[in-house]
């Protein structure tokens, strides 16, 4: 799987890959082509940026296991971070929450303050929701969500859930992003 940049969220294996990754080392931004990453933002638990042909670039993770409590504060701090960061933005990761937005067929809490945070900050859900983006012992669910700001959204084409395993009980999510070439 050719990849410019991969997003990882729930990473086990430690490597010596160099990457960015959040506090808690559960999310990651690997930049295999090398492409000039324009600044590297602060991490937090919960979620990584950096900001990679004028896109800012969220690799986030949130464990299921925590409380709505903690889980609203890592939203709090991620929706405060898109805000003082400004410019356009991809967030992408495992949020473990569900809803009709990114094709899960029930909604939960967790889902419900996701997509208000989305809808606050403008962002516009690109799952296309045609395939589970979780799979384990035939049951399947809708928890790696990917949003983008307005004008990212649309350079943002190809977005989907891969077939190829993925040696994880979460599948591969790609997608194409339509830059322009600086003259400078």
């Amino acid at each position: 799987m050719p990849a410019d940049i991969l997003l990882v969220s729930e990473q086990y294996k430690k490597d010596s890959r160099p990457k960015l990754e959040d506090t808690s080392k559960r999310a990651a931004i690997i930049n295999f082509s090398g492409l000039a990453v324009d600044k590297e933002g602060q991490t937090e638990d919960g979620f990584v940026w950096a900001k990679i042909k004028n896109i800012n670039i969220y690799s986030c993770y949130w464990s299921p296991n925590s409380t709505i409590g903690e889980y609203n504060d890592f939203l709090d701090r991620l929706q405060n971070s898109i805000r003082r960061v400004g410019g356009e933005a991809i967030i992408a990761g495992d949020f473990n929450a569900k809803h009709a937005a990114w094709g899960s067929p029930i909604n939960d809490t967790r889902g419900e303050k996701l997509i208000e945070m989305i809808y606050s900050l403008n962002m516009i859900v690109c799952n296309e929701g045609q395939r589970p983006t979780f799979e384990r012992d035939g049951s399947s669910s809708y928890i790696d969500i990917t949003a983008a700001t307005e004008l990212t959204a649309t350079k943002m084409n190809n977005w989907k859930v891969l077939s190829e395993n993925s040696l994880s009980l979460h599948n591969y999510i790609a997608f194409n992003i339509a830059t322009t070439k600086s003259n400078a």
